[in-house]
Order: C-alpha cells, then sequence, then structure tokens
C-alpha cells in the first residue's frame, strides 16, 4: 500500500531570525509501515522582505505525496509551520532510513535538511496449502506442498514441521518479499479396517513471529478392508442413582440400581427382548419415584408378551397409566389384533385387581373399530366395563368416537368421547368432549369435558381462532400422584396478525374461570379479560410480550367489593448469546384480587442458563423467585441445577440439585440432591458366520506403478499396496459388484475387465479376483466429405451435418459425435476387435456412404486412425410430356 503526503502550510506570529532556519517540532520516534505519521517543521528568517516559500520533499522509493505542497504568503519576521502527513509503504525495508526536504524562496533552495527515521520491523509469514494427495494408504510415505509467503519487512529464520513428519523439521531463510515451496514428508502407521479421515497440519515457528498452524485432512485407505465387528450385541444399560433429600419434615437418602436390557436377539431383527429390574436401598421413599420394579418384554414383530411391574394404558376412557403387578399380550394378525391383560394396582388399594382386554378390526385402511371390557374387584363388589371405539382417518379429516358402560348390578353407569379434526377450504377444526356419569367405573368419574377450536384463515396475514375450553375431569388416580390440575373454564377470540416472517401481534377477548380442587379451597375466581400480545423473532433472539386487562372476581370473598379491575403484564425473552449458549429470562407483574379481598402487586421473574457442547456436555442453572397460587398444584423449583456428560456412547454421567417446594407440602422447602453414572455394555450373543473373503490382484505389463489404486465392494474399500494386491475380509456370503474409484487411477491408465465386476462370495472362501491395469487406446479419424458438380441453385446444394458415429465390440456400444471439422474421438478403449460405422440411417436420399462400416483391431496404448469417406449424391430431373397454357395477364 502506497502512503502519500499531505502538506499545509500556515504562518505562526513570530519574530524572523537573522539566517534562515529549519527545526523538527514533532516527528514520531518510528515509522511503522502502513501507518500515518505526521511531521511538524518550524522555519525561520529575518529577512525584511515577504518570502515566496515553497517546500519540496525527496522521498524513498514508493513514498508518495497526496497533494502538492503549497504554502500560503506571510508578513515579515514571522515563523512558518510546516505539517506533513507521511506514510510508509506497507512492505518497505526495516532499518534506518534518510528523508530530505527543500525550502525554496521563489524556486530557489534556501535551506536543506535531512532526516533520519526509523522504521519497525514488521514479522508477518502467510501459509497456503498447494498440492495434497487426494489418497493415502497406510504405511507408505506422503507429501504435502506449502507455499509460505514473506510478507513483512524483515528477513525471516523459520522452522516448519508437521505432525506426521516424524519428527522432522526443516528450516528456511525468507528474504523480504519473497516465497518458499516446501514439500512435507510424512508417514501415517496404523491397522485401519476402513476409509478414516485424519487432520495433518503445518506448523511454522520463527523467533519473531507467532506460531503458524493450517490443518488439512486426508483420507486412510486400508489394503486389507474388513467389518470392525463380526458379532450382534444385545444392549445392557446400568445406571447406579444416589438421592439425597431434606427439608423440615424428613431427611432421606437412597440409592437406586437400574439394570436394563432392551434390543433385538437376532440380525434379521425380528425378536426383541426388553428385560430390566429397579431396586432401591437406604431409607425408602415414593416422592421421587424410587419404586421398586421387574419386568420382562418379548416382542416377535408386532407381538407383544409382558410380565412384571408395568403402567398400563387401556383407552382413555377405562384406564390410563394405572402402575400395576401383572401382565399383558398383545397379538396381530393381518386384519385383527387381540389384547388381555391382568394386573393388580400397587398405589390404587380400593381395586384388588382388574382384568380387560380388547380386539381390534382393521377392515380398511383409514378406519377401525374395537371391542373391550375391563372386569375390576373391589373388596365387596365387581364391576364390568364394556366399551366400543370407532377411529376414521383421511387427508383432511379425522374421527374417533368411544362408548363406554359399566355394568353395576342392574344399573347402567355411561361414558362418551369424541375426538375430532377436520380441515375445510380455509377452516380447521378441532373438537374433544368427553363425559362420564357419577358412578361410571373407568379411569374419569363424574366428569365432563369440552373442547372446540376453530381456526379461520383469511389470509398469510390475518387468522381468527375462537375456542371453547370447559374442564371439569375428576380422574382416579394413583396414590403416590400428589395432585392434579385446577378445575378451570377459558372461552375466547383470538385475532392474529402477522406482517412478516419474525413479528406476529395478536389481540383477544375471553373468558377465565380457575377453581381449586383441594378439600380446602385455597382460591375460586373467574375473570373477563383484553389481551394484547406481540411476538419478535429475530436470528439470535425472542421476546413475547404480553399486556392484559381483566375484571377479575374472586368467588371466595363474600363482600360486595369482590369485582375488581386487574392488571396483568409479562415479557418471555430468549437469546442466545452463541450456537451453544442460551439465556431464558421472564418477567410477570400482575396487579389483581385473584387471591385476596384488595387488589395485590404480584412479581414473579426468573431465569435459566443452558450451555451445550454437542452431545457430550449440557449444563443448566434457572431460579424463579416464586410462583402464583393457582400453580401451586405442582412442584415448584426456586433454584436448579442439572448437568449431564457423555465421556463416550458408553459411560454417562448426571447430576440434579434442585431448591423448591412439594405440592404436598407448601410451607417447607425441599433440597433436592441426585447424582447418577450409566454404563451401556454391548452383550455379544452371536457370530455372523456366513462371511467370505475377496483377494484381488492387479497385474501389468506396461505400467509399473500400480499401487494407491481404491476399489469399493459392498460398503467398504480398500487401496493397492505395491504389487497391486488388496483384500476385503469378512464379506457377507452372496453376489456383491467390485467397483473402482476411477479418480484413483493413474494418469493414462484403465482397467482392463469390464468394472463393476460381479463376485460371489461362498462361506468361509477367498475369492480370487485378478485385474489387469493397461494404457488406454484411442479410436479417432474424420469424414471426407466430395460435393458434386452438379450446376444448381444454392437453395439445393447439400452440407454434411453432424454424424453420429457407433462403435461396437460384442454387447457394447458406444456413441460419439463428430465435430465441426468432421473429425471424430473415442478415448479410453480396450484393446480387441472392434466394429466401426456412420449412423446413415435418414441421410442416404442426399449421401453416399462409401465403405461405411469397418471390422477393426485395437492393440494396447494405440492410436487408431479411421477415414470415412461421404459423397453428395446427383438430383435427377425428371421430364414429362405434357402441355400447359400459361395465362396472360390481360
Amino acid at each position: 500500500m502506497i502512503f502519500r503526503l499531505i502538506i499545509l502550510a500556515f504562518p505562526i506570529l513570530s519574530l524572523w531570525k537573522n539566517d534562515p532556519d529549519l527545526r523538527v517540532i514533532k516527528i514520531p520516534s518510528i515509522f511503522t509501515p502502513g501507518k500515518h505519521h505526521v511531521v511538524v517543521m518550524e522555519l525561520t528568517n529575518s529577512l525584511s522582505k515577504n518570502l515566496s516559500i515553497q517546500a519540496e520533499w525527496i522521498l524513498p522509493e514508493n513514498w508518495r505525496l497526496i497533494t502538492k505542497p503549497s504554502i500560503n504568503k506571510k508578513k515579515e519576521s514571522k515563523n512558518i509551520r510546516i505539517f506533513s502527513i507521511i506514510s510508509v509503504p506497507i512492505n518497505y525495508r526495516s532499518g534506518i532510513t534518510k528523508l530530505t526536504v527543500k525550502i525554496k524562496n521563489n524556486n530557489k533552495t534556501i535551506k536543506t535538511k535531512e532526516i533520519n527515521v526509523k522504521i519497525k520491523e514488521l514479522h508477518k509469514i502467510e501459509v497456503n496449502l498447494v498440492e495434497k494427495p487426494n489418497f493415502v494408504r497406510a504405511g507408505k510415505k506422503f507429501f504435502y506442498k506449502y507455499l509460505i509467503e514473506n510478507k513483512g519487512n524483515t528477513e525471516e529464520n523459520i522452522n516448519v514441521e508437521s505432525r506426521f513428519s516424524e519428527g522432522r523439521t526443516e528450516s528456511l531463510n525468507i528474504p523480504i518479499s519473497s516465497s518458499k515451496m516446501v514439500s512435507l514428508e510424512q508417514y501415517i502407521e496404523g491397522d485401519f479396517t476402513k476409509p478414516t479421515t485424519k487432520l495433518t497440519d503445518i506448523m511454522v515457528t520463527g523467533k519473531n513471529i507467532d506460531t503458524i498452524s493450517k490443518i488439512s485432512s486426508f483420507t486412510v485407505y486400508p489394503n486389507t478392508s474388513s467389518r470392525s465387528d463380526l458379532y450382534f450385541y444385545y444392549p445392557i444399560t446400568t445406571i447406579v442413582n444416589y438421592t439425597f433429600l431434606k427439608n423440615e419434615a424428613e431427611k432421606s437418602q437412597f440409592l437406586i440400581y437400574n439394570v436394563n436390557g432392551n434390543g433385538f436377539l437376532d440380525i434379521k431383527k425380528k425378536h426383541h427382548l426388553n428385560i430390566g429390574t429397579i431396586r432401591a436401598g437406604g431409607d425408602k421413599s415414593t416422592r421421587y419415584e424410587n419404586l421398586e420394579r421387574n419386568w420382562i418384554k418379548y416382542k416377535y414383530k408386532k407381538n407383544e408378551l409382558y410380565l412384571g411391574d408395568f403402567s398400563f394404558n387401556f383407552t382413555r376412557l377405562l384406564e390410563q397409566n394405572r402402575l400395576g403387578r401383572g401382565g399383558y399380550s398383545k397379538l396381530y394378525f393381518k386384519k385383527i389384533h387381540f389384547a388381555f391383560f391382568y394386573n393388580t394396582p400397587l398405589f390404587f388399594k380400593e381395586v384388588k385387581d382388574q382384568l380387560g382386554g380388547y380386539i381390534k378390526l382393521n377392515p380398511f385402511n383409514n378406519y377401525n373399530t374395537s371391542l373391550g371390557v375391563l372386569n375390576r374387584t373391589y373388596d365387596n363388589s365387581k364391576t364390568t366395563t364394556l366399551n366400543i371405539t370407532q377411529s376414521f382417518k383421511n387427508t383432511f379429516s379425522s374421527l374417533y368416537l368411544e362408548t363406554a358402560m359399566t355394568m353395576l348390578g342392574k344399573k347402567k353407569r355411561i361414558g362418551l368421547q369424541f375426538t375430532g379434526k377436520a380441515k375445510i377450504n380455509d377452516y380447521e377444526i378441532l373438537s374433544d368432549i368427553l363425559y362420564t356419569s357419577p358412578e361410571f367405573d373407568g379411569y374419569f368419574y363424574n366428569s365432563s369435558n369440552i373442547f372446540t377450536s376453530i381456526k379461520k384463515i383469511f389470509s398469510k396475514r390475518f387468522t381468527l381462532v375462537n375456542e371453547i375450553n370447559y374442564n371439569l375431569l375428576n380422574p382416579r388416580l394413583d396414590e403416590i400422584i400428589e395432585q392434579i390440575a385446577p378445575f378451570n373454564q377459558r372461552y375466547f377470540s383470538r385475532l392474529y396478525f402477522v406482517p412478516n416472517r419474525g413479528h406476529r401481534h395478536s389481540i383477544e377477548l375471553g373468558y377465565l374461570s380457575v377453581k381449586d380442587r383441594s378439600e380446602r379451597i385455597k382460591f375460586d375466581f373467574h375473570e373477563y379479560l383484553l389481551n394484547y400480545q406481540y411476538k419478535i423473532k429475530k436470528n439470535n433472539f425472542s421476546l413475547a410480550l404480553d399486556n392484559a386487562i381483566r375484571l377479575s372476581t374472586n368467588n371466595l370473598v363474600s363482600s360486595d367489593e369482590k369485582r375488581k379491575t386487574s392488571l396483568h403484564s409479562s415479557v418471555i425473552g430468549v437469546y442466545f448469546i452463541t450456537n451453544n449458549l442460551i439465556l431464558n429470562t421472564n418477567v410477570q407483574y400482575s396487579n389483581t384480587n385473584r387471591y385476596s379481598q384488595s387488589k395485590r402487586n404480584l412479581l414473579f421473574y426468573g431465569g435459566s442458563l443452558n450451555y451445550k457442547i454437542k452431545n457430550s456436555w449440557d449444563l443448566g442453572v434457572g431460579f424463579r423467585n416464586d410462583y402464583e397460587l393457582s400453580e401451586q398444584y405442582k412442584r415448584r423449583s426456586l433454584f436448579n441445577l442439572t448437568g449431564k456428560f457423555k465421556f463416550n456412547k458408553n459411560h454417562h454421567l448426571n447430576f440434579a440439585g434442585n431448591i423448591g417446594y412439594s405440592s404436598l407440602n407448601t410451607n417447607s422447602k425441599d433440597f433436592f440432591l441426585s447424582i447418577g453414572y450409566r454404563l451401556n455394555l454391548n452383550i455379544p450373543i452371536s457370530k455372523n458366520k456366513n462371511i467370505g473373503d475377496v483377494v484381488g490382484f492387479i497385474n501389468s505389463n506396461s505400467i509399473s506403478d500400480r499401487s494407491g489404486i481404491i476399489f469399493n465392494l459392498d460398503g467398504y474399500s480398500s487401496i493397492t499396496d505395491d504389487e497391486g494386491n488388496f483384500k476385503f475380509k469378512d464379506i457377507a456370503t452372496g453376489k456383491h459388484y467390485l467397483s473402482v474409484d476411477q479418480s484413483s487411477l493413474k494418469f493414462n491408465s484403465i482397467i482392463n475387465e469390464d468394472i463393476p465386476l460381479e463376485v460371489t462370495v461362498n462361506k468361509k472362501e477367498e475369492k480370487q479376483v485378478k485385474l489387469s491395469l493397461i494404457k488406454p487406446s484411442k479410436i479417432g479419424g474424420k469424414i471426407t466429405f466430395k460435393k458434386n458438380n452438379q450446376t444448381q441453385a444454392s437453395l439445393f446444394k447439400n452440407k454434411l451435418p453432424q454424424l453420429i458415429i457407433k462403435l461396437v465390440q460384442g454387447d457394447k456400444i458406444k456413441y460419439t459425435l463428430t465435430n465441426n471439422k468432421n473429425e471424430f474421438l473415442f478415448s479410453q478403449i480396450k484393446p480387441g476387435k472392434y466394429k466401426i460405422g456412420i449412423v446413415s440411417k435418414n441421410y442416404e436420399k442426399k449421401f453416399t456412404f462409401n465403405d461405411n462400416h469397418r471390422l477393426i483391431t485395437v492393440n494396447e496404448g494405440e492410436i487408431k486412425e479411421i477415414i470415412f469417406s461421404v459423397s453428395e449424391k446427383l438430383r435427377r430431373i425428371k421430364m414429362q410430356n405434357k402441355k400447359f397454357k400459361l395465362k396472360s395477364s390481360n
């Protein structure tokens, strides 16, 4: 880079002295190439007349002035300061250099000054990869070529080495503005059984430069390729987990041991087995599900048999997630399948045991129906519940209907469920309806649920959603379930406006009712609300703003002022600090009378930070100051810390720490700590014996270098050694196709045999494959065209078109086209006998093809030239003895 000089001159009020004097007021101690530098000089004189001053710089080569120096005329006996902005070329040599400035009066030099300046040393080395090997064979030397350039202003002495250069270091001296080519010899050892990508580098070090490292990848190919493992494994997971729990009421610690095998038993993957046990030691507690369980599950194709402890799902109405001890089986046929189960509930003491099953029919692809029965035994009674389900599904809609009936002596209690989904033009409709009578003996009793959503899409920007959600569900839960969500009703109409991809607005008008289902009711309110929400999403962050005005009624307050206007506002943000580091924040503010007689200010805030490195490390920390009263039916975490570490595919470590409240006790904080270690084991259960080997050899009489040729077979690769040998081990029996990587063939060489080559592998046998490496031949030539001498209009003259040349050897056919000079060429031809000719079809009427087809013999590496001759046919003139009259124009 060339920098220029700007000179501005102006007078400073001071007296001139007797003799002209030029002195430097300001100058840098060191000049840096590529930087601007300011030089200030002052000229003094005591002459009694006006001076016409000019300044002229004499600079080293490639130093430039931006503008011509100009100095305004000044009064007598005044000082003149000369300001100069000087730049140095970016690659100017370091050391001491001389600058000269001449001061002239009316073009006559009155003062000359020389200034010695020091140029800063700049050290800059650039390394670029020039050439790398396409293929590397383990145990053979290979070379990487690099261009190393000195782009600084100082001669450099450097050392160059690589991680695979076996400790050899090359020393180089690189002058200024010069470069050197370095060829690094490298070597890699190892027992490779498949193509493996490796990283190599060049490291450049020197006294005055920072270490430079350039990384490049290459692929190592094995000479003998084999399967990495011949065994079929059954995976088993072992988990040991330590848990510590402490609060005001209790303190407990225990270990959980979990051993679980889950995988196929055969190579064809038809037989599947899941067997496991969970055992607990120490203080027993069910609060964190340290439940001792044992189970075994066998699956053949779709058919299943299960024995042990399990959570069984029957249907939504009859039974869901009931943890019990027993067994079930499922049998699948073409259009029908059966299921039977028996279990004794572990945490639902009202029921001693239950027995049931169903039969499901699939008469059509989009329709199925089932008939089921559930028998329950209580202390003093038995119940039987029957159900029928039907489901239908197509591209635009889906329907599910379940009808159930409980037999209580002569009494009958019913349960109904309907779920539907439909898309009609711009409408999307969802519906879920459930009803059970008070004495219905299923998962739900005395329950009602109505959910309906209708979405209307007006355009890409506007969407209207109307929703009804009435929830009065009463499930029969296991004793270990602490508490379920409150009763709630919600009706709203919401309009969405999406101006673009990253922004969304919505406004909602609705009604909300929430009631605690505990024996001692802590909250019961309903409210009418007007809500506005805005969401924005960018590349690395998203933000959701929610603001609402609500008319809230606290039903637990008996005074006349139980209805009040309340405000609600919340902010939720997600920020991707990096791809691996994610920050979540949330703030919620309310001024409401939901939980009190008068309005109160409620402020809740929290956040989390998650850091993840691929699939190996996952760390998370989160906190929240408190929760609303209506959220206290669930566990509430005030602070949590989690971590997952995957050392490799077989060893995992995780931990979790938590401070918070349990829904069973809202007044006491829990401290919870869990540390777990997971070990994945693979147990060999069978060996693949239906395998054989393929051994290959490349022979050549004309090409000496037969190494580095890559062959592929059944997804494996092998590269030839110096003698042309390659091998594939442990290949499955049957027919396979051997192919060659054409880019690995040396210049001007081909495989003589037809590739891909069919290879049949037999059990425990070694298949021999012999190939030949030859120099390819070429068949070329041209077509001579002879025009006739017949006198005719240019309109009827025939030009020789671009013709197709056909080359035949047995059942193999190749085609090529002539160019604009009527020349043709077949390359990469194997030696042998061929038939060559012109495809003359559709051209015989206009042209004569002389000796159109030839039989030729081509030797290895030969360039065969063929000349074809084509001539233009004469046009025939037909004579007819007919009279005809010409009409006059009159």
